[in-house]
């Protein structure tokens, strides 16, 4: 075998004549090499069955050699799929901290007005009559009426049951 010059020596370890030119006669014997008297153990087999072999050989080679150009090519893709994704990621993971990095509104330390739900004791002018008009709501026979009629809700709160100041 001359397997300096094969590729994948181990591949062609096994083939009884050169692998890559797979020739159909014998090399002629160098003339500073004497001619060898003894048979060698080497495997003899005829030209046909020694080319059939490096044929075969070459189709493994060849198909492997495709398979691995699809592999190379999937496993390219695949790591193409997964930066992308790792883009995507990372730029989600800017807009979360961008979110987290910006300050919240503060609550208010002044609370909120409290309202007054105390009805007026004295007498006032709704018009031209002078009265005391909480009092005058409470006796009539429909309260709500009386302070929609007069308007009365500001300044009979709790008579008129303004908003928040119902018992």
């Amino acid at each position: 075998l001359t397997a300096s010059r094969c590729k994948n020596r181990d591949l062609y370890a096994y083939c009884p004549i050169t692998c890559d030119s797979c020739p159909t006669t014998a090399p002629a014997p160098v003339s500073s090499t004497p001619t060898p008297t003894s048979s060698t153990s080497a495997p003899v087999s005829s030209p046909t069955s020694g080319q059939a072999c490096c044929e075969d050989i070459k189709t493994r080679v060849d198909d492997m050699e495709e398979k691995m150009t699809i592999d190379i090519d999937q496993v390219k893709s695949d790591i193409d799929q997964v930066k992308s994704q790792m883009e995507y990621l990372g730029d989600s993971i800017n807009e979360i901290l961008k979110i987290l990095q910006t300050p919240s509104p503060v609550a208010s330390s002044t609370p909120a007005p409290s309202i007054d739900c105390t009805d007026k004791n004295e007498a006032w002018a709704i018009g031209n009559k002078s009265r005391n008009w909480c009092g005058w709501a409470r006796k009539a026979a429909n309260t709500n009426a009386a302070c929609v009629q007069k308007n009365l809700f500001n300044d009979c709160p709790k008579t008129c049951a303004k908003d928040g100041c119902s018992d």
